[in-house]
């Protein structure tokens, strides 16, 4: 027989949090976000990837700005350099650790 658990508080009077009740509005129409889609897709591939940090910018400050709610807008901060340069160095970190694991197995088990 399994355990049973019986609260006198219902599930609205246990927490003394309010519920949001906002309207939410997006305002963007689909042929405009596919010509932003399509030349994203043409960019990245054309230039081996490296569009891409703009690409999710672009596509990022798209939905935010057509996102509503109550009224707010949003804005997407990051800049494409800033992922670009997140990106490079995740790929520096991997190559070394790599090349690590190539050169000294038993070093390349204690950061595994």
């Amino acid at each position: 027989m399994e355990p049973t658990i019986h609260s006198t508080e219902s599930p609205t009077t246990a927490t003394n949090s309010t519920i949001f009740q906002g309207r939410v509005q997006f305002g963007g129409q689909a042929g405009e976000f596919f010509g932003i889609w399509i030349v994203n897709i043409l960019l990245s591939i054309l230039t081996l990837g490296i569009y891409s940090a703009w690409a999710k910018v672009r596509t990022y400050r798209y939905f935010y700005s057509n996102t509503r709610i109550d009224g707010h807008s949003f804005d997407y901060l990051a800049t494409p350099i800033q992922i670009l340069k997140g990106r490079i160095l995740a790929v520096v970190v991997f190559v070394i650790y790599s090349l690590v694991v190539q050169l000294l197995p038993l070093i390349g088990l204690l950061f595994a």
